[in-house]
């Protein structure tokens, strides 16, 4: 199991390109049951879920904020193969993509 953080930040490019950027820390090989670490260096709050399933990754409020707030991280574990396309619920303009690669004992 290996763990990959997406760093939400400020886009720095002018519009109309998205606020903010979802940007893998490393090159990712994302696995079933690998750990997926959300961390907001933001200074606003943003949500990642899927299109009309804002609670996908996050089933709740972080502890501490109203949504998934400035300064935050939070974790999500795939349970399955596949590619997910996701939106943040706040800003539908700041879009991602996770591919998630079978694990090695068959998932």
């Amino acid at each position: 199991m290996a763990a990959w953080t997406i760093l939400i930040k400020k886009n720095s490019s002018p519009p109309p390109a998205p606020g903010v950027v979802f940007e893998f820390t490393q090159s990712p090989d994302v696995k079933v049951d690998d750990q997926i670490i959300w961390s907001n260096h933001d200074t606003q709050a943003h949500w990642p879920g899927l299109p009309g399933d804002s609670t996908f990754f996050f089933d709740q409020p972080i502890p501490g904020v109203d949504k998934f707030g400035p300064k935050s991280s939070s974790t999500f574990v795939p349970g399955k193969p596949g590619t997910i396309n996701y939106i943040c619920s706040i800003h539908p303009d700041e879009t991602g993509v996770i591919e998630v690669q079978p694990s090695g004992n068959g998932s």
